[in-house]
């Protein structure tokens, strides 16, 4: 029996992992929640993802004993690392080179200036007064990022020096001594979904990230991105000039683009599916399991067929964000379960390891899960790492019918708070 060792503790591939036949190693974080997975795996270790070195110490042994086909990552947490420990044992796979490209934004910023696809204003910065200077470059909104974060964690949006003076001093108070800093980009934000077998990248479908005006982070996601047919080449182009730039190989990547008027532009990419919502989807509007492709094409054992980006149906995810405070009153789920829409609670979890909850209500047409009582907190979303208060999930059609459903489930839930003392929601105080 080949075996692959995985590095993080997310279900889906190792549930494809043992359908497929194979022997499973699983590498998880301490703290990490690995019961979700255990019955899909032969041997578990724990130790911490982002630690390569500790990694390839556990691996190495078991590699000299009987070899891995592949050392594989379910998130970015631990894509690097199984980067470093398939390249120090063999094992095929995308370079160390590569996956530092990808993840370091300034360096992904570099190799799309070197192909000529990132006419986008962009600096490092190291110093308030280097954040004042690029602002007076641009003379317009700016937007201040860590190099190497995901989830818009620290990501802040400028508009004047007052501004800029507050952020750089919330930006090093949450650790960051340098960022990447860009004009502010104004359109709808958009992302590609491909998947890469041999260097050569096949666009999957194109998410839409769903938003309200003044926010960074998204409220829902939507498949198929009601995206022009002009700019969705365009997409498909830039992304695979990108890949082709830091020399993706195989497996999934996820390319954020703001549609700005001059046209789509590169805000970053990811050697991994995109978080959250985004597998899901696009199995419900094109019935592909990226998750199940990144084991079993390199592998082998199954091929990848592209599909034409206008041949799915709709699917969308609306998350919880309620009025941050004590919540007093969820009201309207009993009259969902009537209408036979499922009701999945469950209960908040600090640390964002996947999509939790969705596997009650998979198969649902329609479906909610909450993870909120009465009592409990709702607290402010800054980032995407803080969706953690459960979504409405949704089939259709199309995308708009998809939307239109996940939307009137949403509007049926009323979920009431009172105001208690809290951080600032904008992330910038006052």
């Amino acid at each position: 029996m080949e075996r692959i060792a995985i590095v993080g503790s997310r279900t889906d591939m190792a549930r494809h992992a043992k359908e497929l036949g194979l022997e499973v190693v699983l590498v998880h974080s301490p703290g990490s929640r690995p019961d979700r997975v255990r019955q899909y795996v032969d041997l578990m270790i724990e130790c911490p993802v982002a630690d390569a070195e500790a990694v390839l110490d556990v691996l190495a042994p078991l590699h000299r004993e009987r070899p891995f086909r592949r050392v594989l990552a379910p998130g970015e947490d631990a894509v690097l690392t199984a980067a470093v420990v398939s390249e120090k044992l063999g094992i095929p796979g995308n370079s160390v080179e590569t996956v530092v490209a990808i993840k370091n934004k300034v360096l992904t910023r570099q190799a799309m200036d070197r192909v000529g696809i990132s006419p986008v204003l962009h600096r490092t910065v190291a110093s308030e007064a280097e954040l004042l200077a690029f602002l007076a470059e641009v003379n317009g909104k700016i937007i201040l990022k860590p190099i190497d974060s995901t989830g818009s964690l620290s990501t802040l949006p400028i508009e004047d020096a007052e501004q800029a003076r507050r952020a750089w001093g919330l930006y090093v108070a949450d650790g960051h001594t340098e960022g990447l800093v860009e004009e502010f980009l104004e359109g709808p934000e958009v992302t590609l979904e491909s998947f890469s077998v041999a260097g050569k990248h096949h666009p999957v479908g194109i998410d839409e990230y769903l938003k309200h005006p003044d926010q960074v982070v998204e409220i829902g996601d939507l498949f198929p991105g009601r995206v022009s047919e002009e700019n969705r080449n365009e997409m498909v182009r830039l992304t695979s000039a990108l890949l082709d730039a830091v020399g993706l190989l195989e497996g999934p990547s996820h390319t954020e683009f703001i549609l700005t008027d001059k046209g789509p532009r590169v805000l970053e990419t990811h050697c991994r599916i995109g978080g959250g919502a985004i597998n899901e989807l696009v199995k419900r509007a094109y019935g592909v399991d990226l998750s199940r492709l990144q084991v079993s094409v390199p592998l082998g054992l199954e091929t990848f067929t592209p599909h034409a980006l206008d041949s799915g149906k709709g699917a969308a995810m609306i998350f919880f964000m309620p009025k941050p405070g004590r919540v007093t009153r969820i009201s309207g789920l009993d009259a969902l379960e009537t209408l036979g829409v499922p009701v999945h609670r469950m209960p908040v979890e600090k640390a964002w390891t996947g999509l939790v909850g969705l596997d009650p209500i998979r198969h649902a047409e329609v479906g909610v899960n909450l993870c909120l009582e009465v009592g409990e907190i709702a607290h402010p979303v800054r980032n995407n790492w803080e969706l953690l208060m459960g979504f409405v999930i949704a089939n259709g059609e199309d995308a708009d019918r998809a939307a239109a459903r996940a939307e009137e489930v949403m509007a049926a839930i009323t979920i009431e708070t009172e105001p208690i003392e809290t951080e600032p929601v904008d992330g910038i105080p006052a």
